[in-house]
């Protein structure tokens, strides 16, 4: 019946999942405990929305390259990562840095593309050290992967500054 209270403990939702389930309790309904999200991913957002509840959708812009630079490379047991490819990430981390300061937008865009170009070079001589057998096949997949990451965020984000 309308204007009946409910009973203690039953549910009386407001819509909106991300402060939680409320109940009723004497009468009165009273707030649940907020909902925490987080999925542990840097390179996510952890946001909650009213309606769904818990979101992650990706860091964009130069924060989405630069939280992949953050990771780093994996580290290979019993066999250390090719100086070469070090150098490499460190250059594109560095081109990456730099446009992000840069005023002018083809300037950021030219050093995304700088950063993308140096980052393909490390793919490549990763690729050629494993077959040459100076790096595991399991460990340069793994290289290979977050070199890749950062690379395609970098021509993302270079193609969308051309608008």
């Amino acid at each position: 019946f309308p204007g009946t209270p409910l009973p203690d403990g039953a549910p009386c939702p407001d819509g909106d999942v991300c402060n939680g389930d409320e109940r009723c309790g004497a009468a009165i309904c009273r707030p649940g405990t907020p909902v925490v999200c987080t999925d542990a991913e840097a390179c996510s957002m952890d946001t909650c929305a009213p309606a769904t509840g818990c979101m992650f959708p990706p860091r964009t812009g130069f924060d989405s390259v630069s939280c992949a630079i953050g990771r780093g490379l994996p580290a290979c047991s019993g066999a250390p990562l090719p100086g070469s490819v070090l150098r490499r990430f460190a250059a594109a981390e560095r081109l990456v840095e730099r446009g992000r300061s840069a005023r002018r937008r083809p300037t950021q865009r030219q050093r995304l593309k700088r950063a993308s170009a140096t980052l393909a070079r490390a793919i490549r001589l990763t690729v050629r050290d494993t077959r040459r057998g100076r790096l595991p096949a399991d460990c340069s997949a793994q290289v290979v992967e977050a070199l890749t990451d950062v690379r395609d965020r970098a021509r993302l984000l270079a193609r969308s500054l051309r608008r």
